[in-house]
């Protein structure tokens, strides 16, 4: 039988910084102890506080329990003796006790008879300081025997050394193992609070996580920013080095030299398995060892054959084979990038390999995973691989340049993606690999999205059908049909797009590709919002975030994209804050795309500069919303990708906010800047009637209006549906038609609330607004919508008031009824009734405190 790396000794306190785990009191630990009469098993490795729990459980116990530790020679019945003997159980010199004639079964009765009726507890602290052979009879028999007339409590680092079995059938134990006694969040929140209450929530988080619950190492790290409080530095960073000295002086010895070479090899990989962690370290039995480890508690069990190393431990160990050996480290992490291909986990294999610091390795592994590792989403990783080996290597392997420019392309990073693909090409001057042809023909497809050339029907703008069907990487096909179906919804195809979108999802579901998956459902909802449907795009964003692996969600020009759609569901939700916040964020991140006229990255930028214009409208900056309107249908090129979508939004929005704030002249290049990119569609006929209406010409607005009624025009956006609507309540309440108004305000908000766009309505206009308070309480389901568009306090809604509002105004913070208000200032009382409902409607409230409220907040009393 192996020896021990070093003869274990009990653990000393790792200094008073170590008794920082008993300030802590453990309720739900104490409360299980106190409730069971039978036997008590506490397994943990070291620093577990088992002895910590036991203190504080026994200092509410009546009588005190009897405490017995190893003594010199290991045997337990001395022990027992002597911890009698302190206790006052047993009278000191009874050399008689201390010998008993009949071995472990006279002793056994002779405890019987001696501590019948006493209500002692015998505690049994860091029991693998007693002989094996001891340990393993006389325990088996104190946990076991039914009846016993005292109760026994173990605590030991090995579970394994203890035989408890038949107490356990008969479920008379209580079994407190290292899940059991590690600290909670809660627990080391607590902990920090006492020790450093100067730390910040995020480092304890983060110490938290590094330790695992490990209440000796959560002490430590805690223990070391007593010392400096300035870094927030992670526990397996402790410069100190108190918990490394930790582990080398308490943990590391009570371990084998065989299990210290199992776990040293299994810390290379975060999860390991039994077979990889034998094919790593050379131990066949790695599994069996690592298992009893796990039981024990000092590593944990994922799942049923998989084992995770305790971050701190994990760290420590990674530390301690750097030092020793580096050239051993890169070759367990060679051994293990092997293992990792042959089991078919690319991720992982490229990882280890990037690790090894194997130049040719990782050229072999990129080569042969690279674009599949891409295709599942990991062209982060791929990127910073390639960054090992150098550009002059990329750029001189055709393969390597090809999945360079691959990683680029789906970064959105067009310019880096165009000068690897020209590598790729100079490094094939002769005939291309046929595996190859495929991928370079993806790539060559995928740049013309920022191109002039973006447009044309994919595939016959890049991959040909031929090159397709020969690629052997699944992720190519279903590549290409990706950018088939972005290439149609910039083309403004989004029936054909969403075809296009599902097979590519059905494909990839088919191969379990989560990230291509979320890939697809994110373009169907492109197409949605695009639409301005925000309930359908809303939908499709859950499922895509729900499939994609967190991992890929990175920023950068990708991320840009999310949060645009976002941006546009947040403006017209009336969310101008979150609009806002969304689109500078989108813009921050398009840094890495070049300031191309034409093609994808062009389209971005100028949806990023609409709808944070238009959320600055929203918030009350008149004047900058308006400026960057403005700019945003300046940049937006008629030809450009999305352009009807984006044109329709840019003209609905920026026509509105100068009609609200009477520029009918900045209305009228709005208009017509529309009639190129909007022309025979029914946003430029709803733009028609709106400026007809507000210049007071009755019969032209009716006019478009019908024409939106009876010919069928096609729409650009989902949510057109609900500005006309609006806009014929607006031409009925003018013309005293007020049922006809009621009618069509319904519509509206039905198709607001079907689409989840609530914006138009909040900007329709005075009138259309005091009809939503007027009917408050009679909207039915879409009552808490309207709620939401009457507490929108909007620009126009935060316009000039008439003298005749003003006056009233000033009255409304006096306690005058509306009765006395009408009598001071000569008016029906019916009269002021409608102005105070137009002036609620224009400051974007319901009540009278809330009017005051918002009149001192806008200047309009002093």
């Amino acid at each position: 039988m192996e020896t021990s790396a070093a003869h274990p000794q009990p653990a000393a306190a790792p200094s008073a910084r170590g008794t920082l785990p008993a300030l802590i009191p453990r309720p739900h630990l104490l409360e299980r102890l106190g409730g069971t009469t039978g036997p008590v098993l506490i397994a943990a490795p070291p620093g577990y506080g088992k002895t910590t729990l036991l203190r504080q459980w026994s200092g509410t116990l009546r009588p005190q329990p009897v405490w017995v530790v190893p003594r010199d020679g290991g045997t337990v019945w001395p022990a027992i003796m002597a911890g009698l003997q302190a206790a006052r159980v047993v009278p000191e010199g009874n050399a008689g006790a201390l010998q008993p004639p009949g071995g472990l079964d006279d002793a056994l009765a002779f405890l019987t008879r001696k501590l019948t009726g006493s209500r002692i507890r015998l505690v049994f602290d860091a029991v693998e300081g007693f002989r094996a052979a001891e340990r393993e009879s006389w325990f088996r028999a104190l946990l076991n025997r039914d009846p016993v007339p005292f109760q026994v409590i173990v605590a030991t680092r090995d579970s394994t050394a203890i035989d408890a079995t038949d107490a356990r059938l008969a479920f008379r134990l209580l079994d407190l193992r290292a899940e059991d006694l590690a600290f909670s969040a809660a627990e080391t929140s607590a902990l920090a609070a006492l020790a450093v209450p100067g730390a910040g929530q995020r480092t304890v988080r983060q110490i938290h996580s590094d330790c695992g619950g490990w209440p000796a190492c959560t002490a430590l790290a805690l223990g070391y920013l007593q010392g400096d409080r300035s870094p927030a530095r992670p526990a397996v960073e402790d410069r100190s080095g108190t918990i490394a000295a930790y582990l080398d002086r308490t943990v590391l010895p009570a371990l084998t030299l065989t299990e210290i070479r199992v776990i040293a090899a299994a810390c290379i990989c975060g999860t390991s398995e039994p077979a990889q962690a034998a094919a790593l370290c050379g131990v066949p039995d790695a599994g069996t060892i690592l298992g009893r480890l796990a039981t024990q508690g000092l590593i944990q069990r994922r799942g049923q054959q998989a084992f995770v190393l305790r971050p701190v431990l994990r760290q420590h160990l990674l530390q301690m084979l750097w030092r020793a050996d580096p050239a051993g480290l890169r070759r367990l992490h060679r051994r293990a990038s092997s293992w990792h291909s042959t089991a078919g986990s690319a991720a992982a294999c490229l990882r280890h390999a990037a690790a090894s610091g194997e130049g040719p390795h990782l050229a072999a592994v990129l080569a042969h995973h690279g674009a599949d590792l891409v295709h599942s989403g990991e062209s982060d990783a791929v990127l910073a691989a390639l960054s090992l080996l150098g550009d002059a290597e990329v750029t001189s392997d055709g393969r390597l340049s090809l999945i360079a420019s691959l990683a680029h392309s789906v970064q959105l990073e067009p310019t880096a993606a165009s000068r690897y693909l020209q590598a790729a090409d100079l490094a094939w001057r002769s005939a291309m690999p046929r595996e190859s042809e495929a991928l370079r023909e993806l790539v060559q497809a995928r740049s013309t999205l920022f191109s002039s050339g973006w447009s044309r029907p994919f595939p016959g703008s890049g991959v040909r059908p031929a090159a397709l069907s020969a690629a052997a990487l699944p992720g190519i096909r279903i590549e290409a049909t990706l950018a088939n179906a972005v290439a149609l919804l910039g083309s403004g195809r989004y029936s054909a797009a969403q075809e296009s979108a599902a097979k590519a999802l059905s494909e990839a579901a088919a191969v379990h590709n989560g990230y291509l998956a979320g890939r697809s459902l994110f373009d169907q909802a492109i197409g949605a919002q695009l639409q301005g449907n925000n309930r359908r795009a809303a939908g499709l964003l859950r499922d895509a975030r729900a499939r994609s692996p967190a991992r890929v969600r990175q920023p950068g020009p990708r991320h840009a994209a999310v949060s645009l759609v976002y941006a546009g569901q947040a403006l017209l939700r009336l969310e101008p804050v979150s609009a806002h916040n969304l689109a500078v964020d989108a813009a921050g991140n398009l840094d890495a795309l070049e300031p191309t006229p034409a093609g994808l990255g062009a389209a971005m930028r100028s949806a990023a500069a609409l709808l944070e214009a238009g959320a600055l409208f929203d918030l009350g900056e008149v004047q900058r919303g308006l400026d960057g309107l403005l700019a945003a249908r300046l940049m937006l090129d008629p030809e450009a990708p999305f352009a009807g979508a984006l044109s329709a939004w840019t003209a609905l929005i920026e026509h509105s906010a100068a009609l609200s704030h009477g520029y009918p002249r900045r209305a009228g290049e709005v208009l017509d800047w529309a009639q190129r990119p909007l022309g025979g569609t029914a946003e430029l006929c709803l733009l028609r009637a709106a400026a007809a209406d507000s210049a007071g010409r009755a019969e032209s607005a009716a006019h478009h209006l019908r024409q939106l009624r009876e010919e069928s025009l096609p729409a650009l956006l989902a949510w057109t549906a609900v500005e006309v609507p609006l806009l014929e309540c607006l031409t009925a309440l003018r013309n005293g038609q007020r049922a006809r108004a009621v009618g069509h305000l319904s519509l509206a908000l039905r198709k607001a609330v079907d689409l989840d766009v609530l914006r138009p309505l909040a900007g329709a206009g005075p009138e259309v607004r005091s009809l939503l308070m007027e009917r408050v309480g009679g909207h039915g389901p879409e009552a808490a919508a309207v709620r939401t568009v009457l507490q929108q306090r909007t620009p126009e809604n935060i316009s000039a008031l008439t003298p005749r509002e003003l006056e009233i105004l000033t009255l409304l913070p006096s306690h005058l009824s509306l009765r006395q208000v009408a009598e001071d200032l000569q008016l029906s009382v019916n009269t002021v009734k409608t102005h105070v409902r137009i002036l609620y409607s224009k400051l974007g409230v319901t009540n009278r405190h809330d009017a005051v409220e918002a009149a001192f907040r806008h200047g309009h009393v002093a």
